[in-house]
């Protein structure tokens, strides 16, 4: 069984594997999505939220980076120099938390009308 918002989106990067996905909880309101990244032999994933809900998720190739959009929010991403995948709460390590369209879509899909965004996560400067 998969839940309404489940998400499965995949891309390659030369050798490169990136996906995300969510996975059942056993809870009715928690769908954990993960990001996981296969180099090689190398098999990296982090969590990118508990809660969150996609509208139109993306897989981005910028510059060094391949980053997880939630709509133009940046949720997640993946150093392709330092291979180390950011998520939940390193939101500070990313190179930007807004999407300005510059960059290669790799993947994409629509998922619903609005997103929820994690817990926590802060696109603008608070006071």
């Amino acid at each position: 069984m998969l839940f309404l918002n489940s998400l499965r989106l995949r891309a390659r990067v030369g050798d490169i594997v990136v996906s995300i996905e969510t996975r059942e909880s056993g809870a009715f309101v928690k769908n954990y999505t993960i990001l996981h990244v296969e180099t090689g032999n190398t098999k990296i994933s982090c969590q990118i939220d508990d809660d969150m809900r996609f509208a139109l998720a993306r897989l981005v190739k910028r510059d060094h980076w391949v980053l997880v959009l939630n709509d133009e929010y940046v949720v997640a991403g993946f150093d392709l120099n330092a291979g180390r995948a950011y998520g939940e709460y390193e939101w500070d390590k990313l190179p930007l938390l807004i999407w300005d369209d510059r960059g290669e879509v790799l993947a994409q899909r629509r998922m619903g009308a609005s997103p929820s965004l994690p817990a926590n996560y802060r696109p603008f400067p608070t006071r």
